[in-house]
C-alpha cells in the first residue's frame, strides 16, 4: 500500500486497510453517480419520451449543468481512489473511460449491455485491490457479477424496445429481435448459476451453498420471465423485464450476501 493512505489513516488513528476499505466504497460511490449523471445526459432524448420525469428532461437540472456534475463526481473518485493505492486509481481512470465511452457511443448499441455488465463484474476486482492482490474466489464473484447483470440488461433492452427504436438506437434486442435477446439474458443467467457453486473450491465455507442457493433460484425465475417473454407482445415483454430488472437485482444482492456468510 503506498505511503499517502498511511499518514491520512494515523492522523485519525484507524487502521490503513480499513481506511482502505473506506475509501474504495466512496470512490465507488461516487463513479456510480457519475456515470448515472453523464448517462442520463446523453439519454435526454429518449427520457422525454421514455421517463420525462427525470432530472434532465424535467427541468430540475440543465444538461450542462449534468455534465459538470458528472465531471465532478469521476474526479472526485479519482482522488479517493488514488489514496488508496496506484492500481485502484488505474482501475479507476479506466472505468471512467469506459463509463463515458459507453454512454456517449456504445450504450444504444448490440455491444452496450456488455460493456455495462463489465463495469459491475469489475466491482470486487476493485475492493481486492485495496489489498493489492486479487483472490481467485473474487474473480468468480466478478464473472457471476458480469454474467447477472448481462441477463439485467437484455431485460431492460426489452422494457426500453420502442423508445429506443423511434429514437433510432441499434440495441441488441432492436438489431437481432427481443427473441434472441432474451436468449442471450437466460444463457447469461444458466452461466452464471453454474459459477455459483465454484467459489467453494477456493476456500469459502459451506454456509455460502446455502445462501448462494437463493440467489440462483431468482436468477431461474428471471430466466423463466426472460423465456416467456419470446412469446409475449411488446407491450406485456416491457412488464415482464421490469420485473426482471428487479427481480435480477435482489438475485445480485443475495448473492453479495452469500459471498459475506461465506468467509465469516
Amino acid at each position: 500500500m503506498v505511503p499517502l493512505i498511511v499518514p491520512v489513516a494515523n492522523a485519525f488513528g484507524v487502521d490503513p486497510l480499513h481506511l482502505g476499505i473506506i475509501f474504495a466504497a466512496v470512490a465507488a460511490a461516487l463513479q456510480l453517480g457519475a456515470g448515472n449523471a453523464i448517462n442520463d445526459y446523453f439519454d435526454r432524448e429518449i427520457d422525454k419520451i421514455g421517463k420525462p420525469l427525470r432530472p434532465i428532461p424535467s427541468g430540475r437540472i440543465s444538461p450542462a449543468n449534468a455534465k459538470i456534475y458528472a465531471a465532478a463526481l469521476f474526479a472526485l473518485s479519482l482522488v479517493f481512489a488514488g489514496m488508496i493505492n496506484i492500481y485502484a486509481f488505474l482501475l479507476a481512470a479506466f472505468n471512467i473511460f469506459v463509463s463515458y465511452i459507453y454512454s456517449a457511443h456504445f450504450k444504444k448499441t448490440p455491444y452496450g449491455h456488455f460493456v455495462v455488465s463489465y463495469m459491475i463484474g469489475s466491482m470486487p476486482i476493485f475492493a481486492s485491490l485495496i489489498a493489492e492482490k486479487i483472490p481467485p474466489a473474487i474473480f468468480l464473484l466478478a464473472g457471476m457479477n458480469f454474467f447477472a447483470n448481462l441477463m439485467r440488461e437484455v431485460a431492460k433492452g426489452i422494457e426500453d424496445y420502442k423508445a429506443d427504436k423511434k429514437l433510432g438506437a441499434r440495441t441488441l434486442e432492436i438489431e437481432f429481435g427481443k427473441e434472441k435477446a432474451a436468449a442471450v439474458g437466460i444463457g447469461a443467467a444458466a452461466i452464471g448459476i453454474l459459477l455459483s457453486p465454484l467459489p467453494i473450491y477456493f476456500g469459502l465455507n459451506f454456509n455460502y451453498i446455502f445462501v448462494s442457493a437463493i440467489a440462483d433460484l431468482v436468477f431461474a425465475y428471471c430466466a423463466y420471465l426472460l423465456w416467456k417473454s419470446r412469446e409475449e407482445t411488446l407491450v406485456e415483454a416491457e412488464t415482464t423485464g421490469e420485473k426482471v430488472q428487479k427481480y435480477s437485482k435482489l438475485g445480485m444482492i443475495i448473492s453479495l450476501v452469500a459471498f459475506a456468510v461465506g468467509i465469516l
